[in-house]
Parts: structure tokens; C-alpha cells; sequence
């Protein structure tokens, strides 16, 4: 059985300019022991589906399922999410700064899961906190314990974050773009200590080359969809669809020499207006006509959500041929 099982899950906000979905009917699952990255530019609804899953956003419309070892998240009551949260799954965000409670010693923030949830006593609670800083890497861990967020770096904060969200060994760890804002070797290091956590996760982030070194499969998600997911190798070596392989012709690359790079044209649409048909149309070089009519993940028998891979469409996607009935080219660059 899945440890989490996302079915059609869709998010959506009543705002005073109109409705705005953030989250427009994506499928996600994580089994035991796995890490999984969720992938996509900023604004592609990769924060909105993972703080749905606790209930972290108020006033959020939600619908589908999201199954947790079989039982369904969103039929819970608050007080049933309060027992999970930092329990069962735990939570990562992205700025510790800002995450972390200003007004709180580190020692408390720690130790405050495992006194709630395990019903540990203050002294075993503060004990354990100490250990898990010195297995973290952080030196001085009694020290750190009476300091607070301020008083301390990126890196440290962010072991911290780490600290809380496995406190009470949780089944399920959501990391949201967990090394922003840290130096690459600050990274790989907090990487390393993820990839030998014995917890399955969910990875979210906007770096490829990032998520390459920890993930066992991604989902890319874009305009509020999942538009392709693929074991990670699978993935880095043949991307199917248009905006995967767009994002991986616009990461740095050591490989790609002094090749420059390349940008993707236009910008994600706003979640207010979704373009009709596929959303990644206006900016993809291989749109053709039905792209802008007709959204190709509601073809389930298509492969790679994308229309390039229909049976009509053309096999040069630059050819002046263009006298298909279903399937016509609709610009070309």
C-alpha cells in the first residue's frame, strides 16, 4: 500500500478577482521508503498540493482524495490533523527563518513534537533533541538548544527544520524547497542527510539539477497539472514532454560546454486565467491547432500528456504540410 495516494486532487480560492485554481486535478503517489520530487516553476501549484495535505492553507477549496496509509486526509477533522501533523507526517518549509518561532528557544521548538506526540518528559525530550542535532551535523547542540533562530545561519536553521520535522519519526516527510538560499555545499550536505533518512518523501522543488541527485522518481508539474512522471534516470535521459524537455534546455549543465542557454518563451500563465487546451500551448515550439482547443491530458489514452504524440499528428512538427483533419500546425519557431 502507497504511503500517500493523491487521486484528482483540486485546489481552488475564491478571491475578490475571481476564482483561482491552483491545483487542477493531479494524481501523486509515494510508496514506503521512497523520495519523490515534484517538480515546476514557480506558481505551478507544487506548494498548494503539498500544504493541502495537512491542511495548512485556510479557506482552500479542496477535492479528490488524499489517501494516507489508506485513509482519506480531507474527510479528517482538525483535531484528527493535529495528531498527525509533525506526528505521522512532518513538514519542511522553505524559509527557516520565517518557519522557525522567533519568540521560542530552539530546545522547545525541538522538543515540543516529541512532548506532545511520544508524551516524552521535558529532560528525555531535550536529551533526544541534543542527539538528533549532533547526528545533524550541528556543532554545539546543547548550545544551540538555548539560542534562537536569529542567532543563528541558513545552514543551522535549516538542520533545525530538519530536526523538528523528524523529531517523532514520522512515516511521511514533505521537504518544500528545503536549500533555498543556501550555498551549494550547505546544500549537498542537507541533501545527504535526507537521502539517509529512514522516511519516504516528497521533494518539492524548481531545481532539476537538485532534485537529479536525490529523487527515485518525479512528477513535473505545470499550470496546476502533472504533465509528466518518470523514474528519475528515465526522466534526465529521455523527457517527453515539451515543457520537461524546455526545462532541462534552460538548466545549467557542465555538459552543455559554452553552449548557451536556452530560455523558454513567455511566461507561466496566471492560475486566473488558464489558456483553453493545453496551458504550456503559447510558449511550446510543437503547438498545433488542437493544442489550444483541447487540454491532451483528458485523452487518456494519450501518452506524455501532449498531442505530439497523437497517431495524426505530424512527425516534423516544422513541415508545410499542414492539411490534417484533426491535427494541423498552428505556429511554428
Amino acid at each position: 500500500m502507497p504511503v500517500l495516494d493523491i487521486q484528482q486532487l483540486r485546489v481552488s480560492f475564491r478571491t475578490k478577482t475571481g476564482l483561482l485554481e491552483a491545483v487542477r486535478g493531479i494524481d501523486l503517489c509515494i510508496h514506503p521508503g521512497e523520495i519523490v520530487g515534484l517538480v515546476g516553476e514557480s506558481g505551478s501549484g507544487k506548494s498548494a498540493a503539498a500544504q493541502v495535505i495537512l491542511k495548512l492553507i485556510p479557506n482552500a477549496h479542496v477535492q479528490g482524495k488524499i489517501l494516507f496509509h489508506g485513509e482519506d486526509l480531507l474527510v479528517k477533522s482538525e483535531r484528527e490533523i493535529e495528531l498527525i501533523r509533525g506526528h505521522q507526517i512532518g513538514m519542511m518549509f522553505q524559509d527557516s527563518l520565517t518557519a522557525l518561532n522567533p519568540t521560542m528557544p530552539i530546545g522547545e521548538q525541538i522538543t515540543e513534537g516529541m512532548t506532545k506526540h511520544r508524551k516524552l518528559k521535558r529532560d528525555v525530550a531535550f536529551q533526544k533533541g541534543v542527539e538528533m542535532l549532533f547526528q545533524l551535523g550541528v556543532n554545539y547542540p546543547v548550545e544551540r538548544m538555548q539560542q534562537y533562530p536569529h542567532e543563528l545561519s541558513g545552514g543551522i536553521r535549516q538542520r533545525i527544520m530538519l530536526a523538528i520535522s523528524i523529531a517523532c519519526s514520522p512515516k511521511l516527510l514533505i521537504a518544500d524547497e528545503p536549500t533555498t538560499a543556501l550555498d551549494v555545499v550547505t546544500q549537498a550536505q542537507i541533501l545527504q542527510l535526507l537521502k539517509h533518512l529512514d522516511t519516504s518523501i516528497l521533494f518539492i522543488t524548481h531545481d532539476l539539477n537538485l532534485i537529479s541527485k536525490i529523487a527515485d522518481r518525479i512528477y513535473v508539474m505545470y499550470a496546476g497539472k502533472i504533465v509528466e512522471t518518470r523514474p528519475t534516470q528515465e526522466l534526465f535521459k529521455d523527457p517527453k514532454h515539451p515543457y520537461t524537455q524546455a526545462l532541462f534546455e534552460s538548466t545549467p549543465n557542465l555538459a552543455k560546454g559554452d553552449n548557451p542557454l536556452k530560455i523558454i518563451p513567455g511566461s507561466p500563465p496566471s492560475p486566473y486565467q488558464i489558456p483553453k487546451g493545453c496551458p504550456f500551448h503559447p510558449r511550446c515550439p510543437y503547438a498545433m491547432k488542437v493544442c489550444a482547443l483541447k487540454d491532451p491530458s483528458d485523452e487518456l489514452s494519450l501518452p506524455n500528456s501532449c498531442w505530439k504524440y497523437h497517431p495524426q499528428a505530424p512527425r516534423d512538427p516544422y513541415a508545410a504540410d499542414t492539411d490534417q483533419s484533426v491535427i494541423e500546425t498552428v505556429h511554428m519557431r
